[in-house]
């Protein structure tokens, strides 16, 4: 009725869901609509700063806390996810019990707070009233943003969660904690399929911090050529998008450095004191990261090639890799791997590929890099298919999915692997059939 004309049904629906029901916060946001040409634009994108929201929590609901209240509400507007020992460390409440005894005088206040389990342990908050605290917390009080993030990063990095932990430390501009533990976990998030979320975490690091950590970054661009599962042409795309913007970041980090170098190998010159060790121990590390990008981009022609089912490039790219091959990091021995059993399996050769796969196996083994580990049994387990070995496939593929359940049994991997299972049963089953 605020409205002429009114709205669709699914202005309606997107209405309520961005409010969750909130009587106030619908009359708010019917408010600030009026003067809206685009309504569906608007609504998708309404968030808890704008005006009359704002106004309104600031005025009708947070003026007429206690201070101690109020401040405990702000303060945890930073999580995501509320339970009374993230509460404590991020608020530095006395006891977790005295956590526990806030959040319930919240939600019997019906102050917005989501219960999340049957106990009432863990919560959230209110999607658009946590927005509006948190416009609300940088405005009055700007200095406790970041030390509550820190709060909340040490206390996720203490019990494991590694995902919050990073987000909390670039939410805080804690960029060297940020890249620690993103250097720390880079392989799990793979694992998990997430090396995406890791690269847009690594993008976010500042230039400083790029050409400290350009292991890193390459290192994540790695782990994007090689999903854990088979994806689509357009998640292709777009891991590759992330893979050059990664390369990107590190070459100009390169420049930088060059740049550098030639200004003190001047200063030397002038007569002011450098150390040659220096020059040499930053000349191997730039000629380390110059080779791994060479090598990531020969990767990135392999897989342009394999999608255009232009195998005659194959070869050349091999020799290109084999020529790279140099490094003493194991994961960066995969892709010149990779393109070997792509070539042989193109020449329905995979049997002369075994013995170089096994004994890849063992080198992986004792790297104790999960990533390697599965790459290698992955394709160990489909040449010994191709090479109608059965037996070995249907080996090493539990020997995988054995590994997988050592790493918390990760879903997308294990799937992968009871496929080939099947596939190797089917085999199997055939071959009995045809010996009658």
């Amino acid at each position: 009725k605020l409205l002429s004309p009114p709205l669709s049904a699914e202005e309606v629906q997107r209405l309520m869901s961005r409010t969750e029901g909130w009587i106030a916060g619908l009359h708010l946001v019917a408010l600030t609509l009026q003067k809206r040409e685009d309504r569906t634009a608007y609504l998708e994108t309404v968030t808890g700063s704008q005006r009359y929201l704002l106004d309104y929590v600031q005025e009708d609901i947070l003026a007429r806390l206690s201070p101690d209240t109020r401040d405990f509400l702000l303060h945890i507007a930073v999580l995501s996810r509320l339970d009374a020992a993230v509460c404590q460390a991020v608020t530095a409440a006395p006891t977790r019990a005295a956590s526990q005894h806030m959040l319930a005088l919240l939600e019997r206040a019906n102050l917005f707070l989501v219960p999340l389990d049957e106990e009432r342990r863990t919560y959230r908050l209110h999607d658009l009233f946590r927005e509006a605290l948190l416009s609300a917390l940088h405005t009055s009080q700007p200095e406790m943003v970041s030390l509550l993030h820190r709060r909340a990063a040490r206390f996720y990095e203490t019990q494991g969660q590694w995902a919050e932990a990073i987000t909390h430390a670039l939410a805080a501009a804690d960029f060297s904690t940020a890249a620690r533990l993103m250097e720390q976990t880079v392989e799990q998030f793979w694992v998990r399929g997430e090396a995406a979320m890791m690269a847009r975490w690594v993008l976010a690091l500042p230039d400083p911090l790029v050409r400290e950590h350009a292991r890193l970054l390459l290192t994540t661009a790695l782990y994007l050529l090689h999903p854990v599962t088979y994806s689509t042409r357009e998640q292709r795309e777009s891991r590759h998008q992330q893979v050059r913007q990664l390369m990107a970041r590190v070459e100009a980090a390169l420049q930088h450095q060059a740049n550098e170098t030639n200004q003190e190998i001047l200063a030397t010159r002038a007569g002011s004191a450098f150390r040659s060790i220096d020059l040499e121990a930053r000349e191997a590390s730039e000629a380390l990261l110059h080779r791994r990008l060479r090598l990531l981009r020969a990767g990135m022609a392999l897989y342009e090639a394999i999608a255009a089912s232009e195998y005659e490039r194959l070869p050349a790219l091999q020799q290109e890799m084999q020529e790279l091959d140099q490094d003493e990091e194991v994961i960066w021995h995969m892709l010149p791997l990779f393109c070997n059993v792509v070539l042989y399996a193109i020449r329905q050769e995979g049997a002369k590929l075994l013995p170089q796969l096994l004994d890849a196996k063992q080198r992986v083994r004792r790297s104790g890099s999960h990533f390697a580990a599965i790459r290698v049994i992955q394709w160990l387990a489909l040449s010994a298919v191709e090479a109608g070995q059965l037996r070995l496939a249907y080996q090493e593929s539990l020997a995988a999915l054995d590994l997988i359940e050592q790493m918390a049994g990760y879903a997308l991997l294990k799937g992968y692997f009871e496929d080939v299972l099947a596939m190797v049963l089917y085999q199997w089953n055939r071959l009995e059939e045809a010996r009658g």
